[in-house]
């Protein structure tokens, strides 16, 4: 066989071959196209799981918290019931903290506080003798000026804690009006306001301030002590806090039977001038002292710690009756439930009465 003729031979074979395949792949396709298609199975859907059911929540109403021992039903007194057995369980305490306390420490922290309650008070007389000049020519000059202006008959007096010696570097000097005759708010109102008229033209007055408002109308001025005594170097502004007087309301009245009062209890208290005046500064740093604010008055911090000392008479130093009084009053005493009565002695008694 020639060299063509195997050419030829071996293309017809390699284009059968070819064909062959071809014809396989063919099959395949139509195999394939022919058979059932197979469904996809489905994803089987997740199961939710459970989240635990959420309890409902309570809101507690916030209240005063409860003094410690309370049961009225074993008291047989009706106006002092759980009043009664909260000063009994103080008293039982401060007992058992006495035994439990060691006897050198806590004398020590007493004797530390007095320390400092002496240092303070012993400063406060020291300045108190260097205003009590100023304010004596202050209050005879407004005194002169009140009578200018509402008749000869106008008498002035002075109440507060600057009579009662409860006073402190911030206290203010009250000055009241009486016997005007005047009946109605409308006429107290009007007396206000002609001293604040005239009190605004007199150049040691720097502030003038007219509350004629108020159930009992008040005018609030500040005197500059510098310019009343002509001295430019001295820098001291003192706060006067002027009421008059009427039929219906005696303010002026009820202020200066206070002053009694607290000159009593004063004598009769030992220390207790020294712990009113380091609670007042206390509440004065706080901004606690102007009850139409929230705050408390210097005489009801007086009948407070009166009220304490009454309970325990024998203590000795200040110390002692400072730290106990702030933690009466702190942990055993709800102002929300009892009240202090005071009427030559002192008792303490539920609100409900």
């Amino acid at each position: 066989m020639c060299i063509r003729d195997r050419n030829i031979a071996s293309n017809i074979v390699t284009g059968a071959l070819g064909k062959i395949e071809e014809e396989k792949a063919a099959s395949k396709l139509a195999a394939k196209s022919n058979s059932p298609k197979q469904k996809s199975p489905k994803p089987k859907p997740c199961k939710e799981k459970k989240q635990p059911k959420e309890k409902p929540v309570v809101k507690k109403e916030i209240s005063y918290k409860e003094p410690i021992a309370m049961k009225s039903e074993d008291i047989e007194t009706p106006l002092l019931d759980a009043a009664a057995v909260e000063v009994n369980y103080y008293k039982s305490a401060q007992n058992l903290q006495k035994k439990t306390a060691t006897p050198s420490l806590m004398n020590a922290l007493y004797s530390s506080i007095t320390e400092e309650i002496t240092f303070l008070c012993n400063s406060l007389e020291l300045y108190k003798k260097r205003q009590k000049a100023y304010q004596a020519k202050l209050i005879s000059t407004l005194e002169g000026r009140i009578v200018q202006i509402l008749g000869k008959h106008a008498e002035v007096q002075v109440y507060g804690s600057v009579r009662s010696g409860l006073d402190i570097e911030s206290s203010d000097i009250d000055i009241g009006i009486t016997n005007l005759s005047l009946y109605s708010h409308e006429e107290v109102a009007e007396a206000i306001s002609k001293l604040a008229e005239h009190f605004r033209s007199l150049n040691f007055i720097c502030g003038v301030e007219s509350i004629a408002t108020a159930r009992v109308p008040l005018l609030k001025l500040v005197a500059d002590m510098g310019r009343l005594f002509g001295d430019a170097e001295l820098e001291n502004l003192q706060k006067v806090d002027v009421v008059v007087s009427n039929e219906s309301y005696c303010a002026v009245e009820r202020g200066v039977e206070s002053v009694e009062v607290t000159r009593s209890l004063l004598g009769r208290f030992r220390h207790l001038k020294e712990v009113t005046v380091v609670l007042k500064k206390l509440l004065v740093k706080n901004e606690l002292n102007i009850p139409f604010k929230g705050g408390i008055n210097s005489f009801a911090v007086l009948l407070l710690c009166a009220a304490y000392y009454s309970l325990y008479p024998d203590l000795s130093s200040p110390g002692e009756y400072l730290i106990g009084i702030m933690d009466f009053y702190a942990k055993y005493f709800n102002n929300m439930l009892y009240g202090v009565f005071f009427n030559g002695d002192f008792v303490y008694f539920t609100l409900s009465h």
